[in-house]
């Protein structure tokens, strides 16, 4: 009997997540948010000194190539099911000349992604004519359906820290850990030896992420036991990663890149705070998928099918909607918007400790899989084009559209329970930012 669950429950699992199209982001764009968390900071008023890379790299390899070991030494003792890096990728002993490409290879990252200066203008401003540069140099992603605009910094020019940070926070989902699995495809992903991509599809460039911006820290015991490979998630290691390179970075003088890095690792933090990256299934009781998977294993499929679809529109919709209403709050500069006072509100931090090395799964998360079933339930609540609703994954994939035309006319009641909700993750959102930023400097 024993075995009949666990088998169950593997094909549960396994069939969710293979065929489940994740989202490319937790949350839509991150600058937006990280913009509106750190606006009134006085530290982050201050400029520094726009620097390529490569200069960073080469005044301190030694140090960085330290660090990297001491990293690599971390990430082997703490993070479940890590995979040791190749003795090859080592920033000190690698024969790449490319100091870009070597430290891109060392990190495990995409060495595709260009890392050039630049950061992105908020909603409602204008770059200067020639200052642009296009979303090809900044992501191996093509498709941008917020039109972005992103301007280019040269080498010396100043740029308010804050900038630096809001933008960087964003710069993961630009492709960084994009094809990095041997199954993608990628001449990297067979040379990092991070084994078969663990859950996703690897066939799906925007999915081969999702291992690395996902925690499942605290599902039921027999998810881990029946299908251990959806505990195969690194946002954790990342977030300890781009911290150490910031200090490291602050500390010996080049505060561009400790900024940069700071967002970087901002990134993972602030995912997790999106319900739908923090459980599996949203809503659902273990119970309730063991019957779900039940139903398919004897040939029902209705019912599989209808939750792997539930939950990539729920989440679609969420972060559409959330990033709707940012974009309209900036145009407006509207201050006193119920998401930025959310994202600014320092009281909640005191609820909190310490930012410490397990921060992400055991306050961030945890948090984050406990406010899942009551969003799940908000987002049912305020739907009202039923029939447009279930279409909403291909009319995301093929360019802009109004996320409220789904809710409208919906009860009252309802619409305040959902924003209640959303703002109440944009006060951990903004909680967890400013805990994280304290402990770098």
């Amino acid at each position: 009997m024993n075995r009949l669950w666990m088998r169950i429950t593997i094909g549960l699992f396994v069939g969710f997540f293979f065929l489940l199209p994740l989202p490319v982001q937790a949350w839509k764009n991150h600058t937006l948010m990280t913009w509106a968390v750190f606006q009134g900071w006085d530290g982050l008023q201050e400029t520094v000194t726009a620097e390529p890379l490569e200069v960073f790299l080469a005044r301190e390899k030694d140090k960085i190539g330290t660090l990297l070991q001491s990293e690599e030494e971390w990430a082997k003792t703490h993070i479940h099911a890590y995979p040791p890096r190749p003795p090859e990728l080592d920033f000190i002993t690698s024969q790449e000349k490319d100091l870009r490409l070597r430290f891109l290879r060392a990190l495990r990252l995409n060495p595709e992604m260009k890392l050039p200066l630049y950061v992105m203008l908020l909603p409602g401003l204008s770059a200067e004519e020639g200052k642009t540069i296009s979303r090809s140099e900044v992501s191996v992603l093509s498709k941008d359906f917020e039109q972005r605009v992103y301007v280019k910094l040269s080498a010396g020019e100043k740029v308010k820290a804050l900038e630096v940070l809001a933008t960087a926070s964003d710069e993961p989902d630009n492709g960084l850990d994009i094809g990095l699995w041997e199954d993608n495809g990628t001449e990297f992903g067979r040379a990092y030896r991070y084994g078969k991509q663990p859950f996703g599809n690897p066939k799906l460039d925007y999915g081969t992420q999702a291992p690395f911006h996902m925690g499942f820290y605290h599902e039921s015991g027999i998810v881990g036991k029946a299908a251990p490979s959806f505990l195969k998630t690194f946002p954790e290691q990342r977030v300890h990663l781009f911290q150490a390179l910031a200090r490291l970075a602050f500390q010996t003088g080049h505060p561009y890149w400790g900024y940069r890095f700071a967002g970087w690792g901002l990134h993972y933090l602030q995912d997790i705070t999106m319900p739908y990256h923090a459980t599996i299934m949203p809503g659902r009781s273990t119970l309730t998928m063991l019957s779900i998977a039940l139903l398919d294993m004897i040939g029902i499929h209705g019912p599989k099918d209808s939750a792997v679809s539930e939950v990539s529109r729920a989440h679609i919709f969420i972060e559409k909607l959330l990033n709707q209403e940012l974009h309209e709050a900036y145009r407006k500069n509207d201050q006193e918007a119920a998401l930025f006072r959310a994202l600014r509100d320092e009281k909640a931090d005191k609820g909190y400790p310490a930012y410490f090395d397990r921060f992400l799964s055991q306050v961030a998360a945890k948090e984050s899989r406990a406010a899942s079933k009551p969003l799940y339930k908000a987002v049912r609540a305020v739907i009202t084009d039923k029939q447009g609703y279930k279409d909403i994954e291909r009319v995301s994939e093929e360019g802009d559209y109004d996320a409220r035309l789904y809710m409208a006319g919906a009860p009252e009641k309802a619409v305040q329970e959902y924003h209640r909700l959303i703002e109440e993750r944009m006060r951990s959102f903004g909680a967890f930012s400013r805990i994280y930023l304290r402990s770098l400097r």
